[in-house]
């Protein structure tokens, strides 16, 4: 996050709502990039606020303050996936969060400077000058170079495991311009799924002569492909040789 060589962590505190910046000392104390020491540099990262209840962000007016949350709310679920990265042109950090509520991917553009962020606007339909990513449910992102052409990628898919979206669930947004300033396009929704037989969640196969011909043939029970909701179309499934 500080651009030093050694790994910083982002993370929502055990609350939710607030993201905490976990500044790694290893080079400031003389260290290799490789090891582990990690001090709370900002309870407020970004001085922003993540409810949960609705889709977009509460954002600090000015970059002095941390967004005051002051309603009294029930406990909920920590935070959201986060991932870090250039938006702009410029060294201070962008976000990207999925939250669990919620199927759309939130931008949030960073205002402040390489040493405090400040979030001041907020894209809550990312990326909305393509196609904005529509994850069912609780979708993360994956900043990594998809396609080898030297420029990071975006990978978009479900951080639920159980009543989550199990086919069209890897979405991939080719990046098209440079790392510090991208333009992500949609290229597909099922990445490596479509090269593969996926019959939906829990399958299971087994094999016999289901039409007595000689020949071995593929029977796979599933829990079937996503239908929304949570609710998935549970069937089974012959191939015959």
């Amino acid at each position: 996050m500080d651009s030093d060589g050694d790994l910083d962590i982002l993370t929502f505190n055990v609350a939710g709502g607030y993201l905490e910046y976990y500044q790694n000392q290893s080079i400031e104390k003389g260290y290799r990039a490789d090891s582990l020491i990690f001090e709370l540099e900002d309870p407020c990262w970004g001085r922003f606020y993540e409810s949960g209840f609705t889709p977009a962000i509460d954002l600090a007016p000015t970059p002095s303050d941390c967004f005051n949350n002051l309603q009294t709310v029930e406990p909920r679920h920590s935070g959201s996936t986060v991932t870090a990265l250039h938006l702009d042109d410029d060294c201070a950090m962008e976000v990207l969060l999925g939250d669990l509520s919620f199927d759309n991917l939130i931008a949030l553009y960073n205002a402040g400077d390489c040493k405090r962020a400040w979030m001041n606007a907020q894209d809550i339909n990312f990326p909305n000058y393509n196609a904005p990513a529509k994850v069912s449910i609780f979708p993360a992102a994956f900043h990594l170079d998809m396609n080898n052409d030297g420029h990071k990628d975006l990978i978009v898919s479900p951080n639920e495991g159980l009543n989550s979206e199990n086919y069209n669930s890897l979405w991939f947004y080719a990046n098209t311009q440079t790392d510090s300033e991208p333009i992500f396009s949609l290229q597909q929704k099922d990445l490596i799924v479509n090269q593969m037989i996926d019959l939906g969640s829990n399958s299971h196969p087994t094999f016999a002569d289901y039409n007595a011909d000689g020949l071995i043939d593929i029977i796979v029970g599933s829990g079937g492909y996503y239908k929304g909701i949570g609710t998935r179309d549970a069937r089974l499934f012959h191939s015959k040789m």
